[in-house]
């Protein structure tokens, strides 16, 4: 069975002053805290949302309160606006749920970046310690290979002279020991400063190794938790809508029950009852003939037809059956 790989296993290299490893965590918790960001900025986007539906729709309940309906249709509009009320209410609680949400995620983001300042702060001081007496051990070590090598010149100079030593002068000769103990004395020096050089960085590459080892598991843990995290309000985000879409669903259920209740026929009744004015209509209007007031006329009234002394004076209009009535025709001359 394989191994499960490890942050603290996985990101290292052979380069010494590489830190290539540290970059890549750093760049990869830098893209985990920007998607908590986008996600907490997501949240409050939609619960700023919500709070608007919720105060839009407040705002309709209120703007048709006025009517003069009546009747079970009277009952069931109330009702509607009453379920839109607790649909608004609904709404608004979602909306309160959201923004808590988006402040437990900057809560978590805000204490992940707290706990990983101490760790990194130890990191990057290693680090710097470390590369700085890399180079320095470098240089040393530079000196003393150089050293080395004049001690190694002087020194063969001396073995070769040393057959030879009558032949050379006393100061000359005191010269070529002279230099070959100066060599001796630099090539030790160079080596206790280059020796010393190297358990230092040594005892400080094990620290840098420890703090690195701790970074990665304080990497990793925190990549678990934001995982968790994310995971876990995203499952939450899902819960609030659809909960409150059940209770939205719900309400309109219960409006579409009362609905059911709406009588046509009961209201009209309802309304004649309350609103009618009465069964009978008005009489038809009849043709009445002018009655004059005075006695003369009262009397001619009274006479026979054909006593009348105008009748035969009065115009008597006959319209041929199917033509239109034409002036002209029957004006008097």
């Amino acid at each position: 069975m394989n191994r499960k790989a490890t942050f603290a296993d996985s990101f290292w290299g052979p380069d010494f002053q590489s830190t290539a490893g540290y970059d890549a965590l750093k760049k990869h918790l830098k893209e985990g805290k920007q998607t908590c960001l986008s996600f907490e900025q997501f949240l409050r986007m939609r619960a700023k949302a919500e709070e608007d539906y919720s105060k839009c729709l407040q705002k309709c309940c209120k703007l048709t309160l006025e009517t003069q309906e009546t009747g079970t249709l009277r009952s069931a509009w109330d009702y509607l606006r009453e379920q839109s009320e607790h649909t608004a209410h609904v709404h608004l609680e979602a909306s309160g749920h959201l923004g808590d949400a988006a402040a437990r995620l900057c809560e978590f983001t805000r204490r992940q970046k707290s706990e990983r300042i101490s760790k990194e702060s130890s990191l990057c001081q290693s680090a710097k310690e470390k590369s700085s007496l890399y180079r320095k051990t470098n240089e040393l070590k530079r000196v003393y290979e150089m050293k080395s090598s004049e001690f190694e010149q002087a020194d063969l100079v001396m073995k070769k002279a040393k057959p030879n030593e009558n032949s050379f002068s006393t100061k000359e000769w005191d010269k070529i020991i002279q230099k070959q103990l100066k060599s001796a004395q630099e090539v030790n020096r160079a080596d206790a400063l280059y020796r010393e050089s190297v358990v230092k960085l040594e005892r400080v590459r094990l620290q840098w190794e420890r703090d690195m080892t701790q970074f990665c598991e304080l990497c990793e843990t925190s990549e678990d938790s934001r995982i968790k995290m994310m995971q876990n309000e995203m499952w939450m985000y899902c819960n609030i809508l659809s909960s409150k879409c059940v209770e939205e669903d719900l309400c309109c259920e219960s409006v579409r029950s009362c609905l059911e209740g709406v009588s046509v026929h009961s209201d009209i009744q309802s309304f004649i009852n309350r609103s009618g004015t009465g069964t009978e209509r008005p009489a038809p209007v009849v043709f009445e003939q002018y009655r004059p007031t005075n006695q003369e006329d009262r009397l001619h009234n009274n006479s026979s037809p054909g006593d009348d002394p105008f009748e035969q004076h009065r115009p008597q209009f006959q319209f041929p059956l199917g033509q239109a009535f034409q002036p002209n025709r029957y004006l008097f001359n």
